[in-house]
């Protein structure tokens, strides 16, 4: 059978990157007090609640708004991954009745979370957890500073933030999914030179000798309008702000979505190294993540309060 992620993947056609079905799951949000749940067959899973602002260190500044939005979205990057593999599930259950299946979205044990285990290594290369759904990958690098010797994670390894993993086992074939999130409007917010020309060093690489028996697929999570291109011609006149809607008189892409210029490079990179890609847009919810964003950055001062408060009655 073909990879169960197939039809979801960025191809080249007539030397523009395009994806022909996008992947577009319907997630149930739940919102409570001061907390927003997805609710998914392995249950509730969290995306932000009361907990995430106590235990936040920063300052109160924009990059604590920031911190928030990228926070929120490594945790709906987390559900959507879960929902592209349930749904892959049930397409090759249905198609293969009787073949071998397990699959889901790695996540740290609660108890587990902030000692940042490891999940897995080899003699070069170290991924433990970040976060719950988080990771961050460990190289080692040449040293002969003696103070190196004791602050290998400071000064004598390299370090890569991965923001979610998802796995497929089918028989005997294995899949694993890289994730990224990016909650950014459009490319000019982010140096993308930088994050372009590191991007084989940081993830290719380590995760191609960390998990030699697994095919590859990168999955890319982000705003609609900044992923794909909204009718120009060759899909890379509009990397510019705008406001997501396309130009007036102009006509979606026949042959599916087609990829703005910088979603193409990427594409470009990883199929260049053997790995495919899944461009994945935003899913619907009931309020936008910068309104969510807001909410957790507003109610810092008060929950810091309260903390310095409950730390006076102990």
């Amino acid at each position: 059978m073909d990879n169960p992620f197939e039809k979801y993947f960025a191809v080249k056609k007539e030397g523009v990157y395009c994806v022909q079905n996008v992947f577009r799951p319907e997630l149930a949000f739940k919102e409570k007090k001061f907390s927003l749940y997805a609710s998914m067959r392995s249950g509730d899973q969290p995306i932000y609640n009361l907990k995430d602002v106590i235990i936040f260190e920063g300052k109160f500044s924009e990059g604590a708004r920031n911190n928030f939005l990228g926070l929120i979205g490594e945790r709906v990057l987390s559900v959507t991954m879960e929902k592209l593999i349930e749904d892959s599930i049930d397409g090759v259950a249905q198609k293969e009745p009787g073949a071998k299946l397990i699959g889901g979205v790695v996540r740290e044990k609660e108890s587990h979370e902030g000692k940042e285990f490891v999940a897995t290594y080899n003699s070069h290369y170290l991924l433990k957890f970040k976060g719950k759904s988080n990771f961050v990958v460990l190289k080692k690098t040449p040293s002969n500073s003696p103070s190196d010797w004791y602050q290998q994670e400071k000064s004598g390894l390299q370090a890569s933030e991965i923001d979610g993993l998802a796995y497929l086992h089918h028989n005997d074939k294995m899949y694993l999914l890289i994730g990224e999130s990016k909650m950014i409007n459009n490319w000019w917010n982010i140096n993308f030179e930088e994050f372009y020309s590191t991007f084989k060093d940081r993830i290719i690489v380590p995760f191609k000798a960390l998990f030699p028996s697994h095919e590859l697929t990168f999955f890319f999570l982000g705003k609609e309008n900044t992923i794909f291109d909204n009718g120009s011609s060759n899909g890379r006149a509009n990397d510019k702000p705008e406001n997501g809607n396309e130009k007036n008189g102009e006509a979606k892409p026949a042959n599916g979505k087609k990829l703005r210029s910088k979603s193409s490079l990427l594409a470009e990179l990883l199929d260049d190294n053997g790995i495919k890609t899944i461009f994945a847009p935003l899913p619907a919810m009931p309020r936008s993540l910068d309104d969510y964003a807001q909410d957790l950055y507003d109610s810092l001062p008060l929950a810091r309060e309260m903390f310095k408060i409950i730390e006076k009655m102990i």
